[in-house]
Formats: structure tokens, sequence, C-alpha cells
């Protein structure tokens, strides 16, 4: 409900342009380690307070949940899922790398 995009445009904080979902990048518990560590540390880079563990725990689940509630308020189930990833891809600043 917050009018983050308007404000985005306005020279006020970050909105991503329209993306397509990258393919196989959607993360929950369970997910293989290493994916993990680099969806962690990409939303560390981004400036979320959050450890590099390789384990998509509560506090993951909880930081992805507020990115998507940010960044895609229309689905915002805690699960890095292609829209989610493609989205926090395109915000990253240069150089930070979240799939090859």
């Amino acid at each position: 409900r917050f009018p983050w995009a308007k404000l985005a445009a306005e020279g006020v904080g970050l909105w991503p342009e329209e993306t397509a979902d990258m393919a196989d990048a959607g993360l929950q518990p369970g997910s293989d380690r290493e994916r993990v560590s680099r969806l962690q540390a990409a939303l560390q880079a981004f400036g979320y307070g959050l450890d590099v563990t390789g384990d998509y725990d509560e506090r993951t689940a909880s930081v992805v949940r507020s990115f998507q509630l940010h960044y895609r308020p229309q689905r915002c189930d805690a699960i890095a899922d292609g829209h989610t990833c493609a989205v926090l891809a395109q915000l990253l600043p240069r150089g930070v790398v979240l799939f090859s």
C-alpha cells in the first residue's frame, strides 16, 4: 500500500524494472546450501542484516518475506521463487551476482 514505485520514480529509493523470472531459482527451506548461501550473501549485500549460513532458516525466510513485502507485495510467502530472485538480482549493487 505504500507508494514505493512512485517514490523511486521521484528519486527516493529503488524500484525494479519489469523483469522475467529467473529459471530454476526458487529457494526455500531444504534447498541446496550453496544456492541458499548465495541468496543470503545477495540479501546481505543489498543491506539486510543476515548471516550467510547456507540454511534457509527462519531468519532467512523472514528477510525474504520483508524483501517481498517491499518489492513484490502481490506474493509474500517467504519463498525466494524465480521472480523474487530476479528482482533482487536487478537491484543488487553492481558486481554482486546472485546466480550465475
